[in-house]
């Protein structure tokens, strides 16, 4: 058999299986090829007794459950074998394929999917997007979980009604198993195949209906095609960026204005979950929000674009090099820009975080070592230089952080508290000639309040400060015309 024609006609359908199994990202390329040398290893047993690229699912997904396991990941699961044997096969329609991907709904549906455990998108996918049979995938014999482990609270899920659809799935399963006659008990029975049968045209349904039924608005323009602030602050993109269920903050454009990255967290403690979001323009319109393609399952917020839109900085608690434990401080990554879009995440260094960048490609950023300070490393055209911690007329604050640059080093905005306050406020220090700072000044219009104000950046071109604030008893991004750091700047 010509194993480079095998890999090529089956890569994809391996690829599919990984890609909604295993959300570790950075394990999907050894898990890809130790899946193909499994199959050439177990190639002169093959029977022929299904078809090839049904028995190649299949070591696909026991090689993605196996690395789950050695991972310490797997959640309680069971075999579902034969879970629609003897029912007709629908197959798929012939116009299902076509009129996903005419109305749009197959890019909404692998989002959602993307929000589902595995043991749910795997069926789904296979059935709707790659096209296998009821009795294929039956075949298959993947693993599945008994029950669903959903969110405690539906308000801090990605998508309510995926969440809602595996509370009715969990409300099922016990409906069903009474009316066959079993005890609902949670352990590790094996369902009934009917039982599997009825959960799964539920998600499928509910899952389908959340698709097609997508609300997101048209959105052109520049900045999300939202109307500008003045000098008053007001929230950025309600409903799409900021949202009453989930905390946002720390946002970046594009220098072209196109792309616009941002961190986002479930709930206002619940640090872990926090990850990077991102929406961009295409084909003249903004793309619904959604996790950055470079997201870890960790610890991850504050992006930044550099001004000559080549890098983009991040921090991240993903595992160091060489290593595969979490980072227990969270370091600085970096993305290179390359023809092809970002590239792979490098890591930059530690104890480190809010990177901003100027025209020179100095570095200014948060130092996580003692209360924390802001600091500058000054690139010399070859390499960065040791670090410089900014004088006192800077971090005059207690605990003074999230530093943005001024492109041209003529500003620098950070925030912090004074005199023994709890609320941080957003300050500005203006550079000298004499290449010194003058001693921070409290934004003013509205900008700081008795919440708490932080994270502040201004927009590429200059026209708007973006910043943080709880306020309103989320945390939102805001935005209002930069004018308002103009007028505190000194007379010369």
């Amino acid at each position: 058999m010509d194993t480079d024609r095998l890999v090529e006609d089956h890569k994809k359908l391996v690829y599919h299986v990984i890609h909604r199994t295993v959300r570790d990202r950075a394990a999907h390329e050894e898990i890809f090829q130790e899946v193909f040398l499994n199959v050439f290893e177990s190639l002169p047993r093959f029977e022929a007794r299904s078809k090839l690229s049904t028995w190649i699912a299949s070591i696909a997904v026991h090689t993605c459950y196996k690395f789950i396991h050695e991972a310490g990941k797997r959640e309680r699961v069971e075999s579902f074998g034969d879970w629609l044997e003897g029912r007709p096969d629908p197959g798929v329609p012939s116009d299902l394929q076509e009129n996903l991907e005419r109305n749009g709904v197959r890019r909404r549906l692998e989002r959602h999917l993307g929000e589902l455990a595995p043991k749910y998108a795997l069926p789904v996918t296979l059935f709707y997007l790659k096209g296998m049979s009821y009795r294929e995938i039956a075949a298959i014999n993947a693993e599945v979980a008994v029950r669903p482990n959903a969110p405690a609270n539906p308000e801090t899920a990605p998508n309510r009604t995926l969440w809602y659809a595996q509370y009715d799935l969990d409300d099922l399963t016990l409906t069903v198993k009474f009316y066959l006659g079993e005890k609902p008990e949670l352990g590790n029975e094996k369902m009934n195949e009917k039982l599997i049968f009825l959960s799964s045209l539920l998600l499928v349904a509910v899952i389908l209906a959340s698709a097609q039924q997508s609300d997101f608005p048209k959105l052109t323009g520049p900045y999300l095609g939202q109307k500008p602030p003045g000098m008053t602050p007001k929230i950025f993109a309600p409903g799409i960026i900021s949202t009453k269920e989930t905390q946002e903050f720390a946002g970046t454009f594009s220098p072209d204005g196109k792309e616009f990255f941002f961190t986002r967290r479930p709930t206002y403690n619940d640090f872990q979950q926090q990850r990077i979001w991102y929406t961009k323009e295409e084909n003249g319109k903004w793309t619904e929000p959604a996790l950055a393609p470079f997201t870890y399952s960790c610890f991850e917020a504050e992006p930044h674009i550099t001004p000559d839109g080549m890098r983009l900085f991040y921090g991240s608690s993903r595992p160091l090099p060489g290593n595969t434990a979490l980072n227990q401080i969270p370091a600085i990554w970096l993305l290179n820009k390359t023809a092809a879009g970002w590239g792979n995440p490098e890591y930059f260094g530690p104890r480190m975080m809010y990177m901003g960048e100027a025209n020179n490609r100095s570095l200014y950023y948060t130092a996580l070592y003692g209360a924390g300070y802001i600091a500058v490393r000054r690139w010399n055209g070859a390499n960065y230089e040791a670090p410089e911690r900014l004088s006192d007329s800077v971090n005059c604050l207690e605990s003074t952080a999230h530093s943005f640059i001024a492109p041209d080093e003529s500003y620098i905005l950070y925030d912090g508290s004074m005199d023994g306050s709890t609320n941080p406020d957003i300050y500005v220090s203006f550079k000298k000639n004499d290449g010194s700072w003058t001693r921070g000044v409290k934004l003013g219009h509205n900008v700081n309040t008795n919440a708490d104000e932080i994270c502040s950046s201004v927009s590429p071109d200059g026209q708007y400060l973006f910043f943080e604030s709880d306020r309103a008893g989320t945390m939102d991004i805001y935005w209002v015309s930069a004018k308002i750091i103009e007028e505190l700047r000194p007379k010369q």
